[in-house]
């Protein structure tokens, strides 16, 4: 009441004589109210003066704004206008959301032709401190820019940035000088630096709600205008409508609002689609931006949102929006309105870093939300939940959305149940006094007839006409036609439809609209009893033979039908109201009355929409993979493909395993295999190269990662490059860092010249416990993939460059890691890979038998050279030498010529080297007996009795067939070779190892451009394929060593040889 004298009291005094100079008695008017009354009653002082002549009003913003006697500093307030008011108050214009007298006064210069005589009084204006000149300079800005000089703006711009820095507190953040100049300057590419740097002092404030709504507000339009300069700037959009939001092709932005938001006048929201991601630039309060079609049945939707740093997202799915709070340890979960409840979660959730996948199932009833692959929510759903899919974003966050994906068998329903359970998941009401108000007095009933909506009639408010409103979430933006029954009972029950602000009335007589106000916000005398007729026309009631069908004490059907801008409203079946509606109403359906005179009771609520009934395939989804790398990059175009199902195992003729391969334990549909520092299985490795493109997936569930401290534990799939930089390529799922969070890599190393081994990696939050690894290749481009449980989607890592081609790649593997105590546990489900080439796959049993029976034949042509190991003139005559690390002189027996060697530290090799009399040797054997191998105390150290033959390649340093025992005692033939890599780097390779009982004889064969490698385990029983591996040029044995090697102090080799036998060509190679 105050307030409103106060403004009558400064109307009549500011219309009322004038001085002799013509400018009224401010001086007094400050003196007996206080500047302060004057800037809060703004919006009186531009009602008051509205209808005045041009020159007069002219004036009297003049003496407003400018300086005067007893007043040195310039008026620049302003407030904000109420969003979307009424239109019987005023056209809807967004634009003029920020209301300012100063404004008022360089618009009014501008149109009539007075601009140069505004400039002149404001440069004629003395000004002593810093806060004077800030403001000069700002008036002096904006009437450059209603000049549309905009080198002039750019320099009043510049000294208003000096002038603020030097001589305003920045602490102080409502500044309305600034927003006015930012503002006008926002979206011009001329002024952008400056604009940067005034927005600057507010970035760090930006991204936080503030507990004064004065500054909180201001700092919402502060956020309006940076977004409508990166618009411009960044999304090239200069000259668009920033208050019109962008077409993206089946989503749209939806805002949450009520009548506090609206007349607080905070601006709209802005989602901008770039390429890579939906940037929401603006927002209004909690801002959604939902997909169009209604989804039920069974399906999976998964999307990246940013986080952190004011940019968080939050999903929404049936019903269900879920927010990570508290760093983690908790989640809020809420529906369409504010009312939330918090889920801890234990233990909590990894940092996030940047962006965040969030993963929703539907699917049997039950919806599962996960946050980076660890589920957070299980939630039973009605049969008819809500359906709707959206993000929310909170008004002042950057948020950013992409790859948006919707798999499995979504449906698309032809009508929606909007009253499905007791929750009001997708209903908001517009009146609430705080946060957490939930549905206010609105409540769901269950009976036999299903759900009724309800809310009771208050007697204590009796003649205040206090408005209710209740609306559902999601715009009607298709053609459409909502139903539902409604209980009416005269002077006791009554509920209408509306659409946004727009109330349709109608009792037994009379149909009429009614403007929703904003309540105890409203800044108009638009009162809450209004009612109109305007822009209506009747169909029922409008002639004394036709009533309206409204059957009083019972249940009555409501129909409304949109088609374009118009509506339709009929009664009980009969038509009883046509209207055109505006083109700024937001076209959300809601439920009006007046909660002082009728309760309301409403039921079967349906509404039948023309949006699209079918959702595209994730390859045409607009969102879905806006990256456009991963789209060609499919594995089925590549011709050769190798498949293992784990649930038969993982054959030793398939699989090479580093570790104890014993550990692994075989289950229905895998192998489970575990690791610790000294225990456990190291890696299972594949025995073939791949030539040119791959595409590798390797598929697991059950992850168990134990931690403590700084140490990391995981899993990978690995592949390494036959290049001059030997480089290995990576995807891991594994702990991290110091705070053990846990991360998905994609990681790429060399190994250069110099020995510099430069590494590059890129990690992502991800606590999935099944789902899939997968590397592919394509030309020089690498790519890292995971996928999270049974998603049909892959989630990009990163791409990286191959700086040096190469044809082939190498020996994928399924390697674990676990440092110090840590340990890790999964189950191998299957291994697939896709290749240009795959070479030196094992052969099958009867290709086998193929290869040695060849071998064999082409010894018929060959020189033999045969050296008897058993018998002694062979050591005396120097035949084969023994090394002097033998650790007891050699003796024979029946078995052979006995060589021991003992360790005394981590190990002790024994070699023997027979002469080669003949050159060209292609083909060596060697019969032998191991007498006795003890075992290493370490998992990565082995004792060994080995056939090792040096090649004239320089490639191949030497190559091995080697009998090994494991240090979970377990004996092994292992075909290995000591290569030299393009880069100089010289490295053991291992190609392929079997567990076996006993082996008697070695063999290794030197072909044109390979090795093959064999054994047998018995004397006289057959020669076995071990592996085979590829030469870079043709070549043959340079030399022959014959290796006795015990491993861990106190651990003893004896190993008996007996004969050796080389083979030669006629011809050299």
């Amino acid at each position: 009441m105050w307030t409103t004298i106060r403004c009558a009291v400064i109307a009549t005094l500011l219309l009322g004589e004038t001085s002799a100079a013509g400018d009224p008695p401010l001086a007094a008017l400050n003196a007996i109210l206080g500047e302060d009354i004057f800037r809060q009653n703004l919006a009186a002082y531009r009602i008051s003066i509205r209808d005045l002549p041009d020159q007069q009003k002219f004036e009297r913003l003049c003496a407003w704004v400018l300086p005067s006697a007893g007043r040195r500093e310039f008026r620049l307030d302003g407030f904000f206008s109420a969003v979307d008011p009424a239109p019987v108050l005023t056209p809807n214009d967004p634009s003029a959301a920020i209301v300012s007298a100063a404004y008022d006064l360089v618009d009014l210069a501008r149109e009539t032709g007075r601009l140069s005589e505004l400039q002149e009084r404001v440069q004629s204006v003395q000004t002593l401190q810093q806060t004077d000149k800030k403001q000069q300079a700002a008036m002096l800005f904006l009437i450059a820019m209603a000049k549309e000089d905009i080198g002039a703006a750019g320099e009043a711009m510049e000294r208003f940035a000096e002038a603020r820095e030097a001589g305003d507190d920045l602490s102080h953040l409502v500044d309305w000088p600034v927003l006015l100049v930012l503002n006008r300057a926002a979206g011009i590419s001329e002024l952008e630096l400056t604009f940067a740097e005034l927005m600057g002092a507010y970035f760090h404030v930006l991204s936080s709600w503030n507990p004064d709504p004065r500054i909180d507000l201001f700092l919402d339009h502060l956020r309006w205008l940076d977004g409508k300069r990166l618009s411009c700037s960044l999304y090239e959009q200069s000259g668009a409508d920033f208050t019109k939001a962008p077409e993206i092709p089946n989503w749209h932005s939806v805002e949450y609002f009520d009548a506090t938001t609206r007349a607080l006048g905070r601006p709209r929201s802005h989602w901008q689609k770039a390429a890579g991601a939906v940037r929401k630039l603006a927002g209004h309060e909690m801002d959604h931006l939902q997909y169009r079609m209604p989804l039920r049945g069974d399906y999976v939707i998964e999307w990246d949102l940013s986080d952190g740093n004011g940019r968080m997202g939050s999903p929404m799915v049936a019903g269900t929006r879920l927010e990570v709070i508290e760093a983690g340890h908790a989640v809020k979960i809420s529906g369409a309105g504010k009312r939330s409840r918090t889920v801890p979660i234990n233990p909590p959730l990894s940092a996030l870093a940047g962006t965040g996948r969030y993963r929703a199932v539907v699917n049997d009833g039950q919806l599962k939300l996960f946050v980076n692959g660890r589920l957070v929510l299980t939630k039973p759903l009605p049969e008819e939940h809500d359906p709707w899919v959206s993000v929310e974003s909170w008004r002042r966050a950057y948020t950013d959305v992409f790859d948006v994906q919707i798999s499995g068998h979504p449906e698309v329903p032809n009508s929606v149940n909007l009253l499905p359970d007791h929750e009001l998941s997708g209903w908001t009401p517009y009146y609430i006094d705080r946060v957490e108000a939930g549905q206010d007095h609105w409540k769901v009933l269950s009976g036999t007839d299903g759900f009724t909506l309800k809310a009771d009639v208050r007697r204590d408010l009796a003649g205040s006409w206090t408005e209710e409103l209740l609306s559902y979430h999601r715009p009607v933006i298709e053609d459409g036609v909502i139903q539902y029954e409604f209980f009416y009972e005269i002077g006791e029950a009554a509920v209408f439809p509306a659409l946004d602000r727009c109330c349709f009335l109608f009792d037994a007589e009379m149909t009429g609209i009614h403007w929703l106000t904003d309540g105890a916000g409203e800044l108009s005398d638009l009162s809450p009893d209004n009612r109109t007729s305007d822009n209506l026309t009747p169909v029922a009631g409008d002639s004394e033979s036709e009533s309206i069908p409204l059957r009083n004490g019972e249940w009555n059907r409501v129909r409304m039908e949109l088609s374009g801008n118009t509506v339709l409203l009929s009664l009980n079946g009969q038509e009883v109201l046509r209207r055109q509606m505006e083109p700024g109403n937001r076209r959300t359906f809601g439920l009006f009355h007046y909660a002082d005179q009728t309760r309301a009771e409403v039921r079967n609520i349906v509404w039948t929409g023309g949006w699209l009934k079918k959702v595209p395939p994730v390859a045409d989804q607009e969102l879905a993979n806006l990256d456009p790398g991963p789209v060609d990059i499919r594995a089925d175009a590549l011709p050769k493909v190798f498949h293992h199902d784990f649930s038969e195992g993982a054959p030793s003729r398939l699989f090479d395993f580093s570790g104890d391969e014993t550990s692994i334990v075989q289950e229905s549909d895998g192998v489970r295999v575990h690791c610790g520092r000294d225990f456990g299985l190291q890696y299972m490795a594949t025995c073939f190269r791949l030539k040119g493109d791959f595409d590798i997936e390797a598929r697991f569930r059950d992850l168990k990662i134990r931690t403590e401290n700084e140490e990391y534990a995981g899993i990978g799939l690995m592949t390494f490059f036959d290049n001059q930089t030997s480089d290995d390529l990576a995807v891991y799922r594994r702990t991290q860092d110091k705070q053990l969070h846990h991360r998905a890599m994609f990681a790429h190393k060399r190994r250069m010249p110099d020995g510099k081994v430069p590494f590059r990696g890129k990690h992502i939050p991800e606590e999935c416990t099944s789902g899939r690894l997968r590397l592919a290749r394509r030309g020089t481009t690498l790519y890292g993939f995971i996928a999270e449980d049974d998603s049909e989607n892959d989630r990009l890592i990163n791409t990286w460059s191959l700086d040096e081609p190469t044809e082939f790649s190498f020996r994928p593997r399924l390697p674990m890691q676990a440092s110090g105590e840590s340990s890790v546990e999964v189950v191998w489900q299957s291994l697939t890979v896709h290749a240009e080439g795959i070479r030196n796959q094992l052969p099958s049993p009867e290709d086998e038998r193929r290869i040695v029976e060849d071998l064999n034949s082409e010894r018929q042509s060959s020189i033999e050279q045969e050296v008897d190991l058993n018998d002694p003139q062979t050591l005396l005559q120097r035949r084969i030498v023994v090394s002097d690390t033998v650790s007891e002189e050699p003796r024979y027996d029946d078995d052979g010529l006995h060589v021991v060697s003992v360790s005394t530290g981590p190990g002790n090799a024994v070699y023997m080297y027979p002469l080669i009399a003949a050159p060209n040797v292609s083909d060596v054997e060697v019969d032998l007996k191991v007498c006795r191998i003890d075992a290493s105390d370490r998992r990565s150290d082995f004792s060994e009795v080995a056939l090792m033959v040096p090649t004239t390649s320089k490639q191949i340093i030497y190559a091995a067939v080697i009998i090994r025992r494991k240090s979970n005692d377990v004996l092994e033939v292992v075909a290995q070779t000591y290569e030299r890599e393009p880069n100089g780097r010289a490295v053991y390779r291992a190609h392929r190892s079997l567990p076996v009982s006993d082996v008697r004889r070695l063999r290794l064969v030197v072909q044109d451009k390979s090795l093959v490698y064999l054994f047998a385990e018995d004397t006289d029983g057959p020669w076995r394929f071990l592996a085979e591996s590829p030469l870079r040029e043709p070549a043959v044995a340079d030399r022959v060593m014959l290796r006795t090697e015990a491993y861990g102090s106190g651990r003893i080799v004896d190993s008996a040889w007996r004969r050796l036998r080389m083979f030669s060509s006629a011809a050299p190679r």
